[in-house]
């Protein structure tokens, strides 16, 4: 999909995930750009009590930040910042909202999915219908999401020549599906066989 315009001029993603009654992790991601990311979010619209730290954010390194100091059962307001190491491209992000862990005995809502396989593109993948299906999610605000495995495939890739860059581009191709949902809705990751978890694939060896 298209780079999320509400992010500004930052051209990456939030997937927020870890979520507890009193903090939350910001994995913040992009391709191109170099400089500075910082969280700044509270418990009304436009007023941002609190803040993060501000981090340095490299192309194709991931960074988090955690959303600390969190009441539960509360919505939370926020804005990404973005300070761009050449001066181009830094501002804020519109804002977006997630609700920290509910309270015992609370009502919840989930979503979850599997088998997506966005490296199967032209064969059993397709990427709009998957972009819909996100934006669907999205729209119902689940509490959190599940991701069953399959979502990462890299059992196709040769492994008497796979390499560290091969996996991470498997990895970066589902980032942009995943900035759908993750800004608002944080997200599980299960490990299916794909992603090389079945016991038949271990021998023992690192």
């Amino acid at each position: 999909p298209l780079a999320d315009s509400s992010l500004g001029n930052f051209a990456g993603n939030i997937v927020l995930g870890t979520p507890t009654d009193t903090y939350i992790k910001a994995n913040i991601f992009n391709t191109t750009q170099n400089g500075f990311v910082s969280i700044r979010y509270g418990t009304n619209p436009g007023q941002y009590t609190m803040q993060t730290e501000k981090k340095a954010i490299q192309a194709n390194q991931p960074v988090e930040l955690s959303l600390t100091g969190l009441r539960a059962d509360t919505q939370y307001y926020y804005r990404l910042d973005f300070q761009s190491s050449n001066g181009v491209g830094s501002g804020p992000s519109i804002e977006y909202s997630f609700q920290s862990a509910r309270s015992p005995g609370q009502s919840f809502t989930f979503a979850l999915q599997g088998d997506s396989h966005p490296e199967r593109e032209r064969s059993q993948f397709d990427g709009a219908l998957y972009t819909r299906t996100l934006q669907t999610v999205a729209n119902d605000r689940p509490d959190f999401y599940v991701m069953l495995g399959d979502d990462f495939s890299v059992d196709t890739l040769d492994p008497k020549t796979i390499n560290a860059a091969q996996v991470t581009e498997r990895y970066t191709i589902q980032r942009p599906y995943l900035g759908i949902i993750g800004p608002r809705t944080p997200i599980f990751l299960v490990n299916g066989n794909h992603e090389q978890a079945a016991r038949f694939n271990l021998n023992g060896t690192p």
